[in-house]
């Protein structure tokens, strides 16, 4: 981790997290990720007491859903037989947490509170043009020289990693890093309008940081990102901001694939980090200061598993936060 003192240009001043990593170009971190989980699954074999438990047609649960053949073809690969699922809702709005019952594992029945896990890899898009300009930077501002090298070794990096899908946000800089992303891995990029970046008042699209009447309305507007209620002309606010959080990661817990790719930009990952952390708990204020301090490198990696653990229920992790070790010179 790296701990930086940042100033702006009136002077104020705040300590601002730049990293967490490992430090290695090689990617520790992921390499024991991996290494968890391969101990983890030889763990779940050794659970074969089945005096303990009961059947899979006799485990209890209002509200039952069947996994799709999918799900049933990932599960017979682990040496899963396929079962039920008890659906319990979570406690923000689109959440739900999932148990497997009665599954049986080489044929013996497994504990009832095994719960399915998955990983997703959240990248940050590459350097774009207007990352670097004194404007207001506009949906369909391009990669950058220096975004175009990122992503490239960004994409080294994820290529090493075992993933099923590869979602982005639908802006260019998004869909060139997913571009260059997808030609190494031979995943082709689907793109998702829940993980564009903050959408700002159109009106200041583009507008140059001299545009007085720009500067007012930006000022405004980011007042309205941590301020219950508040809007300014057509741009998004809190209240906007945290229901598409919560909507982008009810997506993705939704989705069949254990391990997903996801491009997607920095304030608005920053938010779903938040509400990972925080939950219910996060307040405007909290909100505001979390952005302040918890910056992101252009193609950083923070990762978030959705698992769950003895006598807890499953939820969401932060595991791993831009981690940008493969940006080293």
């Amino acid at each position: 981790m790296v701990v930086t003192t940042v100033c702006s240009a009136t002077g104020s001043c705040c300590w601002r997290t730049t990293m967490v990593s490992c430090g290695a170009p090689s990617g520790c971190a992921l390499n024991a990720l991996a290494a968890f989980r391969e101990k983890r699954n030889a763990l779940m074999g050794e659970r074969r007491d089945a005096l303990k438990h009961m059947a899979c047609a006799s485990q209890p649960g209002t509200e039952v859903s069947t996994p799709s053949d999918g799900a049933n073809a990932a599960e017979r690969d682990l040496g899963f037989s396929p079962c039920k699922r008890t659906v319990v809702h979570g406690a923000y709005p689109g959440s739900h947490t999932q148990f497997m019952t009665g599954h049986t594992l080489n044929g013996a029945p497994m504990m009832a509170d095994v719960q399915r896990d998955k990983v997703v890899y959240f990248v940050r898009h590459g350097q774009s043009e207007d990352n670097v300009a004194p404007v207001f930077q506009s949906p369909d501002s391009p990669l950058s020289a220096v975004g175009r090298a990122q992503a490239a070794r960004i994409a080294e990096r994820v290529a090493k990693l075992s993933f099923q899908a590869l979602l982005a946000s639908p802006y260019r800089r998004a869909q060139e890093t997913a571009a260059v992303i997808g030609n190494l891995t031979g995943k082709v990029p689907e793109f998702v309008e829940l993980f564009t970046e903050r959408v700002k008042p159109t009106s200041i699209n583009g507008k140059p940081f001299t545009d007085v009447a720009a500067v007012q309305v930006w000022r405004a507007w980011t007042q309205s990102l941590s301020t219950p209620g508040m809007r300014v002309e057509d741009g998004e606010n809190y209240d906007d901001l945290l229901t598409r959080a919560d909507a982008a990661l009810a997506l993705l817990q939704d989705r069949a694939e254990s391990s997903i790719v996801v491009v997607t930009h920095g304030y608005f990952l920053r938010t779903i980090v938040a509400r990972v952390i925080l939950g219910n708990a996060l307040s405007g204020e909290a909100f505001q200061h979390f952005h302040r301090v918890a910056a992101i490198e252009n193609t950083g990696l923070t990762v978030l598993r959705y698992q769950g653990g003895f006598e807890e229920s499953l939820c969401w992790r932060l595991w791993i936060y831009n981690d940008h070790a493969h940006l080293a010179d």
